[in-house]
Formats: C-alpha cells, sequence, structure tokens
C-alpha cells in the first residue's frame, strides 16, 4: 500500500517560506541583503524600488533555482530593457513571473547551511558549504566545510539557521545560504526549500544520507539524528560536469554517450550520474550530466583526490567541463580558498582565455 506524501516545499509553498523567513530574519535582528519587501509583477514597480535600494542589483525570479530567471542589472534604462526577459524565463521555468530585486553585494562568499526540522520539533543544522565558484550564477564547484569559517562562526552560522525554520515552523529539509563579507560578516540571501545538487559534500563529509532522512521525515518520521551525530570528517569537495564546451563560450552540446569510464570504487570517491554508453544528450534538459565528488582527511587531499577522478574519467561523444575544472583546481586562489562569488568571471576566465589563444 502507498500513500503520497510531500517529499519537498516547491512553487507557491516555497515563495510563501522564503517571504516570511526574510521578515523573521530582519525581526531578530539578523544583517538580511538589501532588496525588495515584496514580489514585483511589473517593471515601473522594479524601476521605482531599484532607486531607493541603489545599482548595482539582482533581478531574481521568487520561485527561481539554478540561476534562471535571474539578470545583473546595472541602471534603470537597463531594468527597462531586460526585466521582461527575465520575467518571461522565469514564468517558462517555474510557472511564476513575480520577481524580486537584491542588491549586489562584491567580493563576497557564498556560505549556505544545510537544515533539517521533523514534525515533532527536532531541528538540526548541517557544517556549511562553501558554493563561492559560480559562472553566470551557476554553482560549479561546491565544498564543505568552508576553509575561512572558524568553529565560532559555524556555530552561530547553525543558530541563526535553527532560530530561522523554528520562527516560521519549517518542515523537512533545506538550505539556508548567506553571504560572508570579507570581515566575516554574514547576510541572509534566501532559502532553498529542497534538497540542492550540492547536498552531496555535506552527506560525505558527515556520511548521512540526506535523501534518506527527507523521505523519512516527509513520511511524518522523527528525525533519525541528533545534532550530537553531526559532525565534520575530513573535508568533500564536489564538481558539476555539464554537457557544454567551455572553448566556445560554454554552449550547451548534444550528442549522445559512445564510451563512458567511471574511475570509481576507492574509498572516498563518488560519481553521482544517470548517464550510460548509448544515453543521448538532448537540448530539453539542464545540461549537467554528472557530479564528481571527492572526500579527503583534509582539503589538500579532497582536491588530490578529485583531480584524480577528473584525470581518468572518461566521456566520449559529448564534450564536457571536465577539462575546465582542472584548471580551475590547479589556480592558486582557489588553493587558497579566498576565491568569491566574482573570482571565476571577473578574474580566472579572462586569463584562462587568454591563456587558450597563447
Amino acid at each position: 500500500m502507498f500513500s503520497k506524501v510531500l517529499v519537498a516545499n516547491r512553487g507557491e509553498i516555497a515563495v510563501r517560506i522564503i517571504r516570511s523567513l526574510r521578515e523573521r530574519m530582519k525581526k531578530s535582528g539578523v544583517p538580511v541583503i538589501p532588496g525588495s519587501d515584496d514580489y514585483i509583477t511589473n517593471v515601473n514597480d522594479a524601476v521605482e524600488v531599484a532607486n531607493k535600494i541603489g545599482y548595482p542589483i539582482l533581478l531574481k525570479a521568487a520561485a527561481g533555482g539554478g540561476g534562471k530567471g535571474i539578470r545583473r542589472i546595472n541602471d534603470h534604462n537597463q531594468m527597462r530593457q531586460i526585466f521582461s526577459e527575465a520575467q518571461n524565463e522565469a514564468r517558462l521555468s517555474f510557472n511564476d513571473d513575480r520577481m524580486y530585486l537584491e542588491k549586489i553585494m562584491e567580493n563576497v562568499k557564498h556560505i549556505e547551511v544545510q537544515v533539517f526540522r521533523d514534525n515533532f520539533g527536532n531541528a538540526v543544522f548541517f557544517p556549511e558549504r562553501d558554493c563561492s565558484i559560480q559562472r553566470n550564477k551557476q554553482k560549479l564547484i561546491e565544498e564543505s566545510p568552508c576553509v575561512l569559517v572558524n568553529e565560532q562562526e559555524r556555530k552561530t552560522l547553525g543558530q541563526i539557521a535553527m532560530r530561522a525554520i523554528n520562527a516560521i515552523n519549517y518542515h523537512n529539509t533545506g538550505t539556508i545560504e548567506f553571504l560572508m563579507d570579507k570581515d566575516h560578516h554574514f547576510y541572509f540571501m534566501e532559502m532553498n526549500t529542497r534538497i540542492q545538487v550540492e547536498h552531496t559534500v555535506t552527506e560525505m563529509v558527515t556520511g548521512i544520507d540526506l535523501v534518506k532522512a527527507q523521505v523519512i521525515v516527509a513520511a511524518n518520521e522523527p528525525l533519525p539524528f541528533t545534532q550530537q551525530d553531526i559532525q565534520i570528517h575530513g573535508h568533500a569537495i564536489e564538481c558539476r560536469i555539464n554537457a557544454e564546451n567551455p572553448k566556445q563560450n560554454f554552449m550547451p552540446v548534444t550528442g549522445t554517450i559512445n564510451y563512458l569510464y567511471l574511475p570509481v570504487g576507492n574509498l572516498g570517491m563518488r560519481i553521482d550520474t544517470a548517464i550510460y554508453p548509448g544515453s543521448k544528450i538532448t537540448p530539453y534538459y539542464d545540461s549537467m550530466i554528472a557530479k564528481v565528488i571527492a572526500l579527503g582527511q583534509d582539503r589538500q587531499e579532497a582536491i588530490e583526490k578529485i583531480k584524480r577522478l577528473l584525470n581518468e574519467m572518461v566521456i566520449m561523444g559529448v564534450t564536457t567541463n571536465q577539462n575546465f575544472h582542472l584548471a580551475i583546481l590547479n589556480n592558486p586562489k582557489f588553493l587558497a580558498g579566498t576565491a568569491s562569488t566574482t573570482f571565476l568571471e571577473d578574474s580566472f576566465l579572462p586569463q584562462w582565455k587568454k591563456e587558450l589563444t597563447a
């Protein structure tokens, strides 16, 4: 006998949760990125609110995710040109054309905290993830924990997350996202009310199956672990493998996988994928076709392991960003752990393109 359960908070539920959470954060004194207090559905309101916030800003889809419906806006003329395009993308992607505005903060890290809460009031948080390596507002490399976050900051982030989800009576899992500036001040950005792509690094570094826990909580059972059960065991890194050609401005690639070798089997190495020899990569879905994850005793070991996986993995039939990841993993700024959310596009990519033509 099977019964239907709500596993993830999506659509209108997610929109209401995010809006409520932002209000709660403000009331509890947690710094919130300046932005629109309400959702926006027309360009005139967008211009009016943006003038109050100050440019540059991000125009974002209220029900968004995966970089869809997001645009950087530098002035009111650009807002009038781009608003309808972003809104249409949001409507097509999420069946919801409500937008909101957010002040752009420069030289920051994207730090996020995975949370769980069951129907019995039990709530936990997990070690933070550093998701600062991004291109076109989409994450490429994620890791846990963040090398720049100390133990006291980790505890503080967790306490903020716990107060937030308890205040809104949140159910199941989600991710509370922050921006961290160079002085280690944290600003609440948004909440993703679901399991995210990068949950794998959290699973690897804690040894806890988050997807299994999500289903257990959705079935109205208590959380199968406590806060004391959640410990950091080393360092984990994930690289998203996309069917795209970095040398042609990351153009998505279609085709048929005609040969596949996944070098798995070693401790602390993992590849999540649904592709197989003969599978077709079409233009109808997101270009991500695999996730490569490595766990090490420390960050350096995790980097060496994931480089080995990327060097040994073979995907033939379509072009991927496999070698592009290797270039990032060898970059001094990435190795130092100091890369910000704009590092890839402002610093790394121009130099990488220059070296291609040298």
